[in-house]
């Protein structure tokens, strides 16, 4: 067969060439990426295309990390290879290398999601972005945190959602608890990042399109109508429509200029972002996207772990949180909103949470890509591959944790490492901004649940990941609403005299109208009567029954204390619950009452202070004064503790005013030789500084200039200045930025110029919150290269001993040969020089001379030389 005219003989034959050697190298390139580096972990790569996805995604117990996880840290250990979402991987369940990949972020490993998510999150997102727009979109976020945290008006609404969230509880035998507190999480992000309330038209729409934008999250990257992947694409650019709706709106409006404002309690946080933020509309699209989503999923799921953990944990634990948020509401007044100090009262709350998301694991492994070859102790991680750090074979290890399954909130009290074993924010660089305010939002929450509601869940119910906890954890919970009855008095006193009457002081804080009357015992009972009206019948066990009343009596006791256990059956159109309330009865008399016997005085006097101290009465704010001999006993009123309570909730209204009137100014550049008292001396004549924080140089940096003989004394990087007064601060910064320091001409910054800005809504918390994030950071460095150095020292005496040894062996063994060789050589040299042995001597005579042969004549030489020829 010829080959067509068009095409000679040497074109085919080079066609084919090219041909081969680019079929050559695919094949080395397929068979290069099949053949792993002997430096890789051991592993499984499945089957082929699909590889072990399906088994790594396969549903099981949140609180366990599953067969998969199970059979392969078994068989190849903590760090092993595989195929996962159709590339190669490396998954990791070893916490040093699992910290050493979040350091290491945007440096060695960069963020590698699916680019189904791409398509739902978009470009912008701050879960995607990376380099100069990740950080100015978390600044974006972390601005908002600290915003809400010192923003009254939030707590005030996270509070009052939390309480009518409950109120509509009261007529539900079955809650839906998990959407539930979705709606409440979103409702919250929606007021304080939108202004806008969940009820209005605008909020439901945010609702509805936001549950279909997060359904797109667990589906098949199929972006075929009808998917759920292309409803969540669908719903993200509605939400997006939303947003920048709502923006054009405001601009026409004349909300939102073009300049810093200053910052009002009642506005919404996105005016914020388009005052302050240069940022166009897609990047603010993302911005609010983002918070909505960590507001939204995370926190409402893990609110629903904790309710879940509750529900299955011994009683003692609901016990104790139950006994924490008790004692705040008892120091608070009636209608009073909880507040910042509140929240840091609460901490067995926040040991709760933390332990919820050990052992819950709301995320479970991240996606992270290795940019270049990184080696890391003897794994090595080629460029390219995708690296899996799984969280949850840490926070359920039996070696980092005892009994890991056990939900154990009081495991944080005693084991001050824990915060370095469990990373459930993520870490490093990408730490998750939202940590603080998602913990604060759900202790408010428990706060009003443990206090008004009991709760069960179904025997089967339990949070499963596939692969995220939120797709298939659906909490069903039969609330059986507990109306409390909240004594008001500090010392309830009783009176029992030998007719076996009894009364007490009670305050409830139940209406006359909502009370009824509970179920009674039919045993034989005494009817007791405080001012008329019925409160309690005593039955023969000497429990007491109690009615709802609205009651405010106190009556003395002057000769018997007595610790009484009330049994309180609450009946209501949900379900009957009961609950135990002490009441401790002690001994009180009126001022100027005298005392009969002297001696008992004393003894009733130590008896009635160690009966205070074995209750732990820390309300009772002014101690009792004894006198002995006729002298009056005068008890601490509480009025006078009520105001005291009131003048130091002012002196604390007072000083957050204060706090807001203050604004801080940055100093770019601290020139040589100065140092905080001169920066106050120099500043201090504009205005009132509160106070100023310098961060000192690197150290590096001071050592080699103390190496060169220059100035042995501290230098600073940069600095913070705080201001009484804003507007100073203001003036300060716009008047002496860029001008020069001046002073005596013999001061070494006299030609220096000032480098100074005001920052406009930064607080003094933000800047500790900063300092602490890069202290942790470093220390979370630090301990690991500590850790790193620990091995190769520990490696290297290793060697050392073995080599010690080795040495040792072979001296041992050269010793041993030497005295052999010479033990060998003393015997031969003694054979030879042995002398014969002398066994029997023989004694000889000499022999008798011939005197013939001596006489027989002899030639003369002459005659011989002769005869020889002279030879």
């Amino acid at each position: 067969m010829e080959a067509p005219a068009s095409f000679s003989p040497l074109t085919i034959a080079l066609s084919l060439a090219m041909a081969a050697v680019i079929l050559c190298q695919l094949l080395l390139k397929l068979f290069a990426a099949a053949t792993p580096s002997p430096s890789l972990p051991p592993g499984c790569m499945g089957f082929p295309f699909v590889g072990e996805t399906l088994s790594f995604l396969k549903p099981h117990h949140s609180n366990s990390i599953g067969t998969f996880l199970q059979r392969h840290c078994s068989r190849f250990g903590k760090v092993f290879k595989s195929h996962l979402f159709g590339s190669w991987a490396i998954v990791s369940c070893d916490r040093e290398l699992n910290m050493f990949i979040l350091q290491n972020d945007d440096k060695l490993f960069k963020v590698s999601y699916p680019k189904a998510m791409h398509g739902i999150l978009g470009s912008n997102s701050l879960i995607i972005a990376a380099g100069d727009t990740h950080r100015k979109l978390r600044n974006v976020v972390v601005s908002f945190v600290s915003w809400c945290k010192s923003n009254p008006t939030f707590l005030h609404c996270v509070d009052k959602l939390s309480v009518s969230l409950m109120d509509s509880w009261r007529s539900q035998t079955r809650v839906l608890f998990c959407k539930e507190v979705k709606m409440f999480a979103l409702s919250v992000m929606v007021k304080e990042l939108l202004g806008i309330e969940a009820n209005e038209s605008i909020g439901s729409r945010i609702l509805d399109e936001f549950e279909t934008y997060m359904k797109g999250f667990v589906s098949l990257p199929l972006n075929l109508l009808g998917t759920p992947y292309y409803k969540a694409v669908k719903a993200r650019a509605k939400l997006s429509g939303i947003v920048k709706e709502m923006m054009r709106e405001r601009k026409k409006k004349g909300l939102v200029v073009g300049v810093e404002k200053e910052r009002d309690d009642h506005e919404n946080f996105l005016d914020v972002i388009m005052s302050n933020w240069k940022l166009d509309e897609e990047e603010i699209v993302s911005v609010v996207l983002d918070i909505l989503l960590g507001g939204y999923e995370t926190t409402a799921t893990l609110m629903g772990l904790i309710v879940y953990f509750l529900a299955h944990s011994p009683p003692h634990v609901l016990a104790k949180l139950k006994e924490e948020h008790e004692g705040i509401r008892n120091g608070k007044g009636k209608g009073e909103y909880l507040n910042l100090e509140d929240y840091k009262q609460m901490e067995f709350t926040c040991n709760v949470i933390y332990e919820a998301m050990r052992c819950g694991n709301v995320v479970k492994f991240l996606h992270r890509e290795a940019i270049k070859d990184v080696k890391f102790k003897d794994i090595f991680i080629p460029s390219g591959w995708k690296v899996h750090p799984v969280f949850s074979a840490i926070h359920l290890d039996p070696t980092l944790h005892p009994y890991p399954q056990q939900f154990n909130p009081w495991r944080w009290r005693d084991d001050k490492e824990m915060s370095k074993k469990v990373t459930p924010f993520g870490g490093g660089p990408r730490l998750c901004p939202g940590i603080e305010l998602a913990k604060l939002e759900i202790a408010f929450f428990l706060h009003h649940l443990v206090l008004n509601y009991r709760w069960k869940t179904s025997a089967d119910e339990c949070p499963l990941a596939y692969p995220y906890l939120q797709s298939l954890f659906r909490l069903f919970i039969r609330a059986a609403h507990c109306r409390p009855l909240f004594l008001s008095l500090a010392r309830v006193t009783a009176r029992m005299p030998k007719e076996e009457s009894f009364e007490v002081g009670l305050t409830t804080d139940c209406s006359p109208e909502s009370s009824k009357k509970l179920k009674g015992s039919k045993k034989k009972k005494k009817q007791l009567l405080v001012e008329g009206v019925d409160v309690m019948e005593r039955n023969v066990e000497g429990s007491f029954e109690l009615w709802e009343s609205n009651i405010n009596s106190e009556v003395k006791n002057k000769k018997k204390r007595k610790k009484i256990t009330i049994q309180c059956v609450v009946e209501n159109s949900i379900q009957a619950e009961a609950g135990e309330y002490e009441i401790k009865a002690e001994r009180s008399v009126k001022e100027g009452s005298p005392l009969s016997d002297g001696g008992s005085e004393k003894n009733e006097i130590l008896e009635e202070r160690q009966f205070a101290l074995e209750n732990d009465e820390n309300e009772r704010a002014d101690s009792i004064v004894r006198e002995t001999s006729g002298e009056k006993i005068l008890e601490s009123n509480n009025g006078k503790t009520d105001q005291r309570n009131i003048k130091r909730k002012k002196r604390l209204l007072k000083e957050v005013a204060n706090a807001d009137m203050r604004g801080i100014c940055y100093l770019s550049r601290v020139p040589p030789h100065m140092d905080p008292l001169k920066l106050r001396q120099i500043l201090s004549q504009y205005g009132e500084i509160q106070r100023i924080y310098l961060a000192p140089e690197d150290a590096a940096n001071q050592v080699k200039r103390k190496r060169a003989g220059g100035f042995r004394g501290q230098f600073f990087s940069e600095g913070w200045v705080e201001f009484t007064d804003k507007r100073v601060a203001k003036k300060v910064a716009n008047m002496l930025n860029g001008e020069q320091i001046g002073g005596r001409k013999r001061s070494s910054f006299y030609y220096d110029l000032w480098n100074i800005k005001y920052l406009s809504k930064f607080k003094w918390d933000d800047l500790t919150e900063e300092t602490a994030y890069k202290h942790a950071i470093r220390e979370q460095k630090m301990a690991l290269e500590i850790s790193a150095a620990k091995r190769e020292r520990d490696f290297y005496l290793s060697k050392v001993d073995k080599s010690r040894a080795l040495k040792s062996i072979e001296e041992r063994l050269k010793k041993k040969q030497k005295l052999r060789e010479d033990s060998e050589m003393n015997s031969e040299l003694a054979d030879s020089q042995k002398l014969p042995k002398l066994i029997r001597n023989f004694p000889q005579t000499q022999p008798v001379a011939d005197s013939a042969v001596q006489d027989k004549p002899k030639l003369s030489t002459n005659f011989l030389a002769g005869v020889f020829g002279g030879s």
